[in-house]
């Protein structure tokens, strides 16, 4: 990231340069055609080790395809740039998209900077968070009351989960076991890399009533009021959900 982040801002730098010292251009017509041919390589090799990477959840080699994939960009604007002169004769305009490109490029390394900071730092990524959500919604049960203090980050090509879930008070160890082992199996069934679930189970309290779904409940104590609807927002605190009194 940092890599294409610096050639970015030489390509600026370059184009910023040629306003005042504009460069002589020769042999369009090879230039052109060499550049497209460089270009197209590199565009099918960018695109499989972007693939690649992306079902190994290996930075790297996205990193890899994506400083290839702005090599190619990087091509096509220098072949435009090339073809408009030829015709127009106008050199200003391979100046121009040349900082428009490094400009594009600037920011791409700055997002590859940013993923693998946060895989650093142990961040949690929003976009896993919304996966996550959508294979824990689709499997919910009413025994899963509520899903809170939610964590999930990435560890290379693995990725992690913490959980808490809140489940009835009253079942014993074995139904925990099973409430919690099927949760993990929903959960890794929606993944096709590895992933780590540690999945804590809490038990109901009574706040926890009118937010259950439970409908054969012996020891409620107070009426269902409202299933809460698991989100990105609302599943990482350390707190239980609850209907507050007003």
């Amino acid at each position: 990231g940092g890599m294409i982040g610096i050639a970015g801002f030489f390509m600026v730098y370059k184009s910023v340069y040629s306003i005042f010292y504009p460069p002589q251009l020769k042999a369009l017509d090879y230039g052109i055609a060499l550049t497209l041919l460089t270009g197209l390589i590199n565009y099918f090799m960018a695109r499989r080790l972007i693939r690649i990477g992306t079902a190994l959840s290996s930075s790297g080699m996205v990193a890899d395809g994506t400083h290839l994939l702005t090599d190619t960009w990087s091509s096509l604007a220098l072949v435009a740039g090339l073809f408009l002169i030829h015709l127009t004769g106008w050199v200003l305009l391979d100046t121009l998209l040349t900082a428009g490109l490094g400009v594009l490029i600037i920011w791409t390394g700055f997002k590859l900077i940013r993923e693998a900071w946060f895989n650093l730092m142990d961040k949690t990524d929003p976009m896993q968070m919304e996966r996550l959500l959508e294979a824990i919604n689709r499997a919910r049960i009413p025994e899963w009351i509520d899903l809170h203090h939610c964590r999930i980050q990435k560890h290379g090509a693995v990725l992690h989960l913490d959980a808490h879930v809140t489940l009835p008070w009253y079942i014993n160890l074995k139904e925990v076991h099973r409430h919690t082992a099927d949760l993990q199996q929903r959960i890794s069934q929606h993944y096709t890399q590895e992933i780590e679930c540690n999945i804590h189970a809490d038990p109901c309290i009574p706040q926890s009533c009118k937010i259950c779904s439970v409908s054969n409940c012996s020891y409620r104590l107070h009426a269902m009021e409202q299933q809460v609807n698991w989100t990105v927002d609302n599943i990482w605190p350390d707190t239980k959900h609850r209907i507050y009194e007003r």
